[in-house]
């Protein structure tokens, strides 16, 4: 996506995601010195983000109809994304809270997320930070949540929330992420008008 580097900079300063803080210095000096600004926007699916996470099973352990193609494709994407700064991850939380199941592409509930988020981890280069955008809230109780959450996790682990994206950032930790490399938002889902957003969590 080629973008005017003024309006980059206006989106950056005015829709900044973490909380009012400057654009850093790199990126400020870059902006002065273009006119025009490349952006590689990459969004995977969850179909996709679990066949890359199964090119990390042994090779005996892989989908046996695996057509090399289909190989060298996610391998590159898997470059792609090895790229990235931030990854942007919508969390949809009655699945995950409320309907735990599935199999494959399909699965959900809170060890399904423990795994992508580990894997994601491992994949993303040092320093990437984690957006969690968490939507459709579930009509349930923080306590029957939490212990949604406790039964994916070791046995004694703490776990500490006062509202539901605060269990997603829990997971995240969990997953391996450094504190001050998650951030956690609740949002909506796009309707008619556009989307209702706070970035209070």
């Amino acid at each position: 996506m080629l973008m005017d580097a003024a309006e980059l900079r206006f989106f950056l300063e005015d829709e900044e995601f973490h909380e009012g803080a400057a654009i850093p210095a790199a990126t400020a000096q870059m902006l002065d010195s273009a006119r025009h600004v490349l952006i590689k926007l990459l969004e995977l699916g969850g179909d996709c983000l679990h066949e890359l996470l199964e090119l990390e099973l042994p090779e005996d352990q892989r989908p046996a109809d695996l057509h090399p193609v289909k190989l060298a494709l996610l391998q590159q994407t898997a470059r792609g994304v090895r790229m990235a700064t931030e990854a942007a991850y919508f969390v949809n939380l009655t699945a995950l809270f409320m309907q735990g199941g599935g199999v494959g592409a399909e699965a959900q509930g809170p060890t399904v997320l423990l795994q992508r988020l580990r894997f994601l981890r491992q994949l993303l280069r040092e320093g990437a930070e984690l957006l969690l955008f968490c939507t459709r809230s579930p009509e349930m109780s923080l306590e029957e949540a939490m212990r949604t959450v406790c039964r994916a996790l070791p046995e004694g682990t703490p776990v500490e929330a006062t509202n539901l994206q605060q269990l997603v950032g829990c997971l995240a930790l969990h997953a391996g992420w450094p504190a001050d490399h998650v951030q956690v938002f609740l949002t909506e889902h796009l309707e008619e008008g556009g989307a209702r957003t706070d970035y209070s969590a």
